[in-house]
């Protein structure tokens, strides 16, 4: 098993993408990493560029609001955060990427492309063939009896909250807005099953982008299903399996 790290750009972003990428490049130990392109303009970038790039799986559905090849372009290269289609099918499209990296046996260190990395997590985040990189207790990362609890989780996350007391919570889980700006999925059956409930979630529920539906999945907001009961079993045990970073 190893771990891959992941980005995710169209050319509306293109500017920090780059910049992500030469940060990556700078650490030896965030290889090997790529780069999930949401459109030809970004995967032709990267390949020239010598970076490791593939088309997210069904990238092509964010600009299916449109009829012509050139209406569908423009629209796939769009910044489209305002909206909210297009950005519920992006999160859609970066979901399924992280479960088709699980699918083949990688662990997952996914962020945004406005993350800069300034030296490796690994000694936090326990990642299968990265655990050489560990960190030594002096550093204060995390203590040593955190250790086997971080690598039982299915997933790392981290919240929006700067706050202290928030953070030593035993509620924090559920008070927090939690990021999907960087996010660490371990290779497992109950993490894929969480990631193909949450893409789903972002394709079809009303209102929620993919943090809002992550947040409302690991938070049990869902009511009881019927048809999507195997769904929210999933989501119980990724619940059960994950954990929050300060």
């Amino acid at each position: 098993p190893h771990t891959v790290v992941l980005t995710f750009g169209t050319v509306a972003v293109l500017d920090f993408l780059l910049n992500w990428v030469q940060h990556v490049q700078r650490i030896p130990s965030l290889d090997p990493f790529v780069v999930a392109a949401i459109d030809h303009s970004v995967f032709d970038a990267c390949a020239v560029l010598d970076v490791r790039v593939f088309l997210a799986p069904r990238w092509q559905i964010i600009a299916n609001r449109t009829n012509t090849p050139q209406k569908q372009h423009k629209a796939a290269s769009e910044y489209f955060r305002a909206d909210l289609s297009s950005f519920k099918k992006m999160g859609f499209v970066k979901v399924l990427t992280v479960a088709a990296l699980l699918e083949h046996g990688y662990s997952v260190l996914v962020s945004d492309v406005d993350v800069i990395w300034l030296r490796h997590p690994w000694g936090v985040l326990r990642a299968p063939g990265k655990l050489e990189h560990e960190a030594a207790p002096a550093d204060g990362l995390l203590a040593l009896e955190h250790a086997q609890a971080l690598e039982e989780a299915d997933l790392l996350l981290g919240t929006d909250n700067v706050d202290m007391a928030l953070d030593a919570s035993p509620h924090r889980l559920l008070e927090a807005e939690i990021n999907t700006g960087v996010l660490f999925v371990r290779a497992s059956d109950t993490a894929l099953a969480f990631m193909h409930e949450w893409a789903q979630r972002c394709l079809h529920t009303r209102d929620g982008h993919d943090q809002q539906e992550l947040n409302h999945l690991l938070k049990g907001c869902y009511p009881p299903e019927p048809h999507l009961a195997h769904l929210h079993s999933n989501s119980e045990r990724a619940a059960s399996g994950m954990s929050a970073l300060p």
